[in-house]
């Protein structure tokens, strides 16, 4: 009985007893309780000889019985039916091992088999099989591991970056192989100026089987840049489809830098050779140029592809081309290593170059000649200049001969007196001058034929040349000829030493200056006898040579400086001359010249009086070869007439009472100002400063305490200036300042404020204080072409702003302020046109009695018929009326107008009461009473219906209100009746109200604006108009309100008990006809 399990299964069995594979039951601790016939076929046992007798552990190899028993310990652990495999080797009954892979089922709990079923295959040969790949890939790794190169296996799309990569990565670049896996690191590595390349070429993938090979820098984990070359192949797994990169990398960092350095060094040869300052060649063994550089192609005059295509005998001068072609076939031969030569060269335009030709052999490593090196060195004008010396000392022997004065060369002395200075070679023009033959002088010495008084030192200046090491001298000193006469020369001895420097012989130069002498001579008796003259002369005299030596001072030039001839001769003359005026006086007598030789020069002397002005007459005194030899000059003091001429310029260019400069010398400046600020490209400005109400302070303290005004201001506006800057009076209160080297406009408010600051505190005048205010116009300029009129005219314009909007303030210049000035000069002609031809004509506006609503005057109001811009109110040409002056005229038609309107109104309404024309005129014409009254006798109409009408302030000013007293107290007096307008817009002094004889006073529209909208009564204005109707029926005066619009306006004035109204509620201002239909009506 094997055990086998019940009969039923017959068929199990078959399958089990044919299966290759063997069923086992074990007991758990190893016993083999079955075993199916591939037991025996597999592992040799007989399983009817072991079931039940073997242990299957006993035949479980070592090494692997650990491994069984733990998976089996394992199984039984966990209980019930449990499964596992294991792969071991197991005793062949021959001995060997056999590779088993069973799966083991426990079925402990199962009666039909209470064991573990065991199937087993053999699989000894795929476990050899995979031990000879393991062992293939051992060897594969040992190799990949060992070689010096990165070896990797990169799966394209592969989510990691490698699939392998050998452990040499990381001494390639200091990162493992496992982190190198990441993609971006792989990437983070290579070098940021390579990478945008590297990534390009890693898209081209390629065709399978393509090799890509690249070189490209890695940064290395400690920072180096590592060189490296990739060599990688394309591989396509057809089984599996995938493609990947096979390859490796290596360091290249070592070849790259002998490759730089190699480069570096071929340019520095490069460099050396074709910037080389000589000419340099490489020569094939041929004589063809192989090599030039720009200097040789400069010294031939060829472009390089030309000389390339020569050879050197090409070029070479035909008469040198036998010894180069020796020299050449003697170095190739060997027989001389290099050579060095002078010869020519043919210059590509046909001229001949002189060079030092070196020339040196290369050879090969086995000795060979390769070819030539040649330094060809220019060396034309060294030959040039070698020539011209050969020319030049045949030019000197032809010159020396044929000179026009004595030439020599003479002998040094020496110790012997007899041995003096012998000829050694003399030309003929000496011997003719010292009348001697040419042997006769070459057997003399200098000595022979010098002058016994002149010979001493002669001697002497020639040894000092020799023994002081001097190079020559000049001296003048006489000769006596062969006939006995004495000759002048001037002797000019120069040293020539020889090649070791040592003294060898003197070349003299004897030039005859026996005439000029002789003229000397001459002169000096005739100065002795001047002398003598000048002695007696009053004028200041003296003589002096050209390096202003003074020679001679006469009695009155000694008495002027109070010192004697002694001290003066032999000083400069320039002593006694201020030091400021040495150039100017020297660069006139420069200019003097035979053709000119006087001139005039006025300078300021120093003397023991102090500083004088002298008149110089200059005269300079020529030789025969018209070289100045002295100067005469003769002087007097002209020091009054200067202070004249400096007064008068001063009164010229400032004013006498500020010391200012005035406008002239302010122009000039200005002019000068925006030259320089048009070379510099800098910025020039202007401030114009008036005095506010100066008129008033001359009208009341006087003339003399303004004038003391204007100084005090003029000091203080220097004292605020830079000394670059100028302030300047123009005249009456007017003063400019100047300001150079502008940046912007803030610089100028700010100077503005400062002088605005510097004015605040009060002036003493007149044992009081005076504060004063001043109005300031600024304007700069704004391009190259400005011109000071124009600038100063903007300064001007902009004060009048400053002015216009009240007074002590500044204004800054723009362009609309001369459109307005421009408007303004047009209106003003057009107004003085309008007054010759009459375009003027008077309105009438009725002035209403409250009490009875009837006329009682009409107010004469001007309006000016403009050709062009219709009808003008006042307001818009009044103000320039005022200014011009024009208003007096004006004022005098309209009164007259207005007169005569009025008779005819008397004359045509007989029966009405006596109407009254009021006529408002300016404070000028106030005071000529006398043409009112002539009016008032040619129209011939009562005095008392005409009513003058002058406003507020003209009559409360300060400075007139005593004026106008005297004046309207005169039209009082015609009978006039007076009227103060625009009461309560001015001063409104109580005191000087009820001094001036007024009849009417007339408050301004601009209270009674609110009245009629205030139906409680509460307004201020309400409550102002009220006051001033008391207050002027208290001062026993009439009132009359301007401006009634209304009916509400009206009862409260009613109210408040008014006299009379006037405005549009009753009628607009007509002119006479519209007046005349009115009254008609009414």
């Amino acid at each position: 009985d094997n055990g086998t399990p019940g009969e039923d299964d017959r068929w199990l069995r078959s399958v089990v007893a044919n299966s290759s594979e063997i069923v086992a039951i074990v007991d758990p601790d190893g016993t083999l309780r079955y075993a199916s016939p591939a037991f025996e076929r597999g592992l040799g046992y007989d399983p009817d000889e072991e079931i039940g007798t073997m242990n299957v552990l006993d035949h479980v190899h070592p090494d692997d019985l650990s491994h069984v028993l733990e998976e089996t310990e394992k199984a039984l652990a966990e209980g019930g039916v449990v499964t596992n495999k294991a792969e071991y080797r197991f005793r062949h009954k021959d001995g060997s091992w056999r590779w088993m892979e069973s799966v083991g089922t426990y079925l402990l709990d199962d009666p039909a088999v209470g064991g573990v079923v065991v199937t087993s295959r053999d699989v000894s040969e795929r476990k050899e099989a995979e031990e000879r790949l393991r062992r293939a890939k051992e060897r594969y790794r040992t190799l990949v591991e060992r070689v010096p190169a990165v070896v990797y296996v990169q799966e394209i799309g592969s989510p990691d970056s490698a699939m392998y990569m050998s452990p040499r990565i990381e001494d390639l670049t200091g990162y493992t192989p496992e982190e190198c896996k990441d993609p971006d690191m792989m990437w983070r590595m290579v070098h940021p100026e390579d990478r945008g390349r590297m990534q390009s070429e890693d898209e081209q993938t390629g065709e399978p089987g393509e090799v890509f090979t690249s070189e490209y820098r890695v940064l290395h984990r400690d920072g180096r840049t590592v060189w490296v070359r990739n060599e990688s192949v394309l591989i396509e797994d057809e089984a599996s489809g995938s493609r990947y990169w096979q390859g490796f990398m290596v360091d290249i960092t070592e070849r790259r830098r002998v490759e730089v350095a190699l480069k570096e060094s071929e340019q520095r040869f490069r460099r050396s050779f074709d910037d080389a300052a000589i000419g340099m060649a490489l020569v094939g063994t041929d004589g063809r140029f192989l090599r030039t550089n720009r200097s040789l192609r400069e010294i031939l005059g060829y472009p390089e592809v030309e000389l390339l295509g020569k050879t050197f005998q090409d070029i070479t001068h035909p008469d040198d081309l036998d010894a180069d072609l020796y020299h050449f076939d003697r170095i190739l031969a060997g027989e001389m290593r290099a050579y060095q030569t002078e010869k020519r060269y043919m210059h590509k335009e046909g001229h001949v170059v002189w060079a030092l030709l070196s020339v040196s052999m290369v050879h090969d490593e086995e000795g060979e000649p390769l070819y030539f090196v040649s330094q060809i060195q220019n060396i034309s004008e060294r030959k040039r200049a070698e020539e011209a010396l050969k020319e030049s000392e045949q030019r000197f022997r032809s010159t020396f001969e044929d000179a026009p004065i004595g030439v020599a060369l003479v002998g040094l002395p020496s110790s012997s007196p007899d041995s003096a200075t012998r000829y050694l070679r003399v030309n003929r023009a000496l011997c003719e001058m010292l009348g001697y033959a040419e042997e006769e002088l070459l057997s003399m010495t200098s000595s022979d034929v010098t002058h016994p008084e002149d010979l001493e030192e002669s001697r002497a200046r020639a040894e000092r040349l020799v023994e002081a090491g001097g190079s020559k001298y000049t001296i003048e000193k006489r000769y006596v000829r062969s006939d006995g006469r004495v000759v002048w020369a001037m002797l000019n001895v120069s040293l020539v030493r020889d090649s070791e420097g040592s003294p060898s012989h003197f070349v003299s130069q004897y030039q005859d200056v026996t005439q000029r002498k002789e003229t000397e001579e001459a002169l000096r008796r005739s100065e002795e006898r001047y002398r003598n003259v000048v002695e007696e002369q009053t004028e200041l005299v003296c003589r002096f040579l050209p390096d202003l030596t003074l020679t001679f001072a006469n009695d009155a030039y000694c008495r002027y400086f109070e010192k004697s001839s002694e001290e003066l001769v032999g000083g400069r003359f320039l002593d006694d001359v201020r030091e400021a005026d040495h150039a100017y006086y020297e660069e006139q007598l420069t200019r003097l010249n035979p053709e000119s030789p006087t001139a005039t020069v006025e300078e300021r002397a120093l003397t023991p009086g102090g500083l004088r002005w002298l008149h110089w007459a200059d005269t300079a005194i020529f030789d025969v070869d018209g070289r100045i030899v002295e100067y005469q000059s003769v002087g007097r003091d002209v020091t009054e007439r200067r202070e004249a001429e400096e007064r008068l310029e001063y009164q010229a260019f400032y004013d006498p009472l500020t010391r200012l400069p005035n406008r002239a010398l302010f122009m000039d400046r200005l002019d000068h100002a925006l030259s320089r600020a048009n070379r510099q490209e800098s910025k020039v400005a202007v401030l114009f400063v008036d005095l506010d109400n100066f008129k008033v302070i001359n009208d009341s303290l006087g003339h003399e305490a303004g004038d003391q005004l204007l100084v005090a201001v003029g000091e203080r506006l220097k004292g605020c200036l830079r000394p670059e800057d100028t302030a300047a009076r123009l005249g009456g209160d007017e003063f400019t300042i100047l300001i150079e080297d502008v940046n912007n406009v803030n610089e100028l408010t700010l100077i503005a404020e400062r002088i605005t600051e510097i004015l605040q505190p009060p002036f003493a005048l007149e044992e009081q204080e005076l504060f004063v205010t001043i109005s300031i116009g600024i304007a700069f300029s704004s391009s190259a072409e400005e011109r000071s009129e124009n600038l100063l005219r903007a300064a001007d314009l902009a004060m009048y702003r400053a002015k216009q909007r009240g007074k002590a303030r500044y204004e800054v210049f723009d362009r609309s302020m001369h459109t307005n000035a421009l408007e303004r000069l047009v209106l003003e002609t057009e107004l003085r046109r309008a007054v010759e031809l009459g375009e003027f004509k008077v309105y009438y506006q009725p002035i209403v009695a409250v009490e009875n609503g009837r006329i009682a005057g009409l107010e004469a109001l001007v309006r000016w018929e403009h050709p062009k811009r219709g009808l003008l109110l006042p307001r818009e040409f009044l103000s320039i009326a005022e200014e011009t002056g024009l208003i007096v005229r004006i004022d005098h038609w309209v009164l007259r107008e207005a007169c005569k309107q009025a008779r005819a109104w008397q004359e045509r309404y007989p029966n009405a009461p006596l109407l009254t024309v009021a006529v408002n005129v300016s404070p000028k014409q106030i005071f000529h009473p006398e043409l009112v009254a002539k009016i008032l006798g040619e129209i011939g109409i009562d005095p008392s219906t005409l009513h003058v009408e002058i406003t507020e302030d003209a009559m409360m000013k300060s400075n007139a209100a005593r004026s106008a007293d005297y004046a309207l107290r005169a039209l009082k007096d015609l009978g006039v009746k007076l009227a103060m307008d625009d009461f309560g817009m001015g001063y409104s002094s109580l005191a000087h109200l009820k001094r001036f004889p007024v009849d009417f006073l007339k408050i301004d529209r601009s209270f009674i604006n609110a009245l009629g909208q205030d139906i409680n009564g509460t307004s201020k204005d309400l409550e102002i108009v009220s006051a001033m109707i008391h207050l002027t029926h208290a001062l026993g005066l009439k009132v009359v309100v301007e401006g009634v619009e209304s009916l509400e306006q009206l009862e409260q004035l009613q109210g408040m008990g008014c006299d009379f109204v006037q405005g549009n509620y009753f009628s607009e201002p007509l002119p006479g006809e519209g007046i005349s239909v009115l009254m008609d009506i009414l």
